[in-house]
């Protein structure tokens, strides 16, 4: 794995599971796998993940699909309590890309100390994310092609207080998708 290099970020792997740490909205921290890299069309990531007790009430965990293999655009999509939302980085600087807030729900959709399945698609024209397999979002993209993928967590930027999040991720697993030429 290669991750983000923020001082104010944490990795480690306890009992075979990632854990992503950050106090500060300040910065994007992921885990990327060396190993897999460019993807001929879009690929279908999963993990399992949890907001560990005590974390900032609005924590997030998610993807950042890379386009060019560089670090220069790339789509950052997380959940939290709230909604999703998605964000992309270009020509050196961010724009929303798109939300999804939850309003008709009574209560928050990611609770924190309980494991979701997280199923994020990317490329192959589409951006998606399912929780426990119930899409929550499907979005058009330009992009085919992506290089490669990351694990993402931590705090929302503008943070409304202060607070730690702490995300544990396990199973991660990615599948190539291609197209199907009828």
């Amino acid at each position: 794995c290669s991750f983000s290099n923020e001082s104010i970020q944490m990795f480690k792997l306890y009992n075979e599971k990632l854990v992503i740490s950050t106090d500060s909205d300040e910065t994007l921290p992921w885990a990327k796998l060396n190993s897999n890299t460019g993807f001929t069309s879009g690929v279908m990531m999963e993990t399992d993940f949890t907001i560990l007790p005590g974390s900032y009430d609005y924590s997030a965990a998610g993807f950042v699909c890379d386009v060019y293999g560089d670090w220069t655009n790339y789509y950052d999509f997380y959940i939290n309590s709230t909604g999703v939302s998605v964000f992309k980085y270009s020509g050196g600087g961010w724009k929303g890309y798109a939300s999804v807030d939850y309003p008709i729900y009574t209560g928050e959709i990611i609770e924190t100390g309980k494991t979701y399945h997280l199923t994020g698609i990317c490329g192959g024209g589409y951006l998606g994310m399912l929780v426990d397999d119930v899409p929550l979002l499907v979005m058009a993209i330009p992009e085919q092609q992506i290089q490669s993928v990351a694990l993402r967590g931590g705090i929302p930027h503008p943070a409304v207080g202060e607070g730690e999040a702490i995300i544990e991720f396990d199973n991660f697993k990615l599948t190539g998708l291609e197209p199907i030429n009828n």
